[in-house]
């Protein structure tokens, strides 16, 4: 039997038409070190891909085979979210700013506009903590955990590049390694990623960079605060 309250709820998107709403086009235009803040912050409604299933055939009398039928909504199917796999193979729902988008990655899927408050909820509930926001396109962005509970609890968002305890952190690996890098910074990336930018001299060992980098590396994994903020981190040696 169909929920009565749900049918009886005014949708807020009955009007909406597909194209990307004009804050987070301003969002995808913004430089670099202030892009995925500015998407956090303009991200209201997003398209969640629905996936057709495929047909459970006919009997020898041209009768439907038996079949659990799914609930039209996204957010009301028992398989969750779409979901896809991004940075290290990890999973991450899947959703669009605009139909154009959506039906290019996949031409079966019909897009249903949600809150993006919804759907983080509904991430979070899922367990997978991330999401990948129109990938395939150029402005494909992975949000990490931290912005997925924001999105889902609203508030400010504190990007992890820009945490005074986790620059804190790079700051003393710089100085603890300082013998051997030229620096060391924590940059946000187009794609949401957080970069550890690492510059050694040119005339440094592969050895002694590889090293480094690692113990850098383990570093981040191990300290418990820096691990929970800084789901999306990629170490990027370079030399100078």
């Amino acid at each position: 039997m169909p929920d009565l309250a749900s049918l009886l709820t005014p949708n807020p998107y009955a009007n909406d038409d597909g194209s990307m709403p004009q804050e987070l086009r301003k969002a995808y235009e913004s430089s670099s070190d202030q892009r995925v803040e500015n998407i956090v912050r303009a991200l209201d409604r997003v398209l969640l891909p629905v996936i057709p299933h495929a047909h459970p055939g006919t009997d020898a009398n041209g009768k439907v085979l038996e079949h659990t039928s799914q609930p039209s909504h996204p957010l009301e199917r028992e398989e969750g979210l779409v979901t896809a796999q991004v940075h290290n193979g990890r999973s991450a729902v899947v959703v669009f700013s605009h139909a154009e988008a959506l039906t290019n990655w996949n031409a079966t899927a019909r897009p249903v506009p949600v809150s993006i408050e919804a759907t983080a909820i509904a991430t979070l509930k899922q367990k997978t903590g991330l999401i990948v926001l129109d990938p395939g396109t150029d402005n494909e962005t992975v949000l990490g955990r931290t912005a997925v509970i924001t999105l889902a609890a609203g508030g400010k968002w504190l990007a992890p590049w820009a945490d005074p305890k986790i620059r804190g952190v790079i700051t003393k690996l710089a100085e603890e390694y300082r013998d051997h890098v030229l620096s060391i910074e924590l940059l946000p990336d187009v794609n949401g990623t957080a970069i550890v930018d690492m510059v050694f001299s040119r005339d440094s060992a592969t050895e002694t960079v590889v090293a480094v980098a690692q113990a850098v590396a383990a570093t981040l994994e191990t300290d418990p605060y820096v691990r929970a903020r800084l789901d999306l981190v990629e170490i990027r040696p370079r030399p100078e």
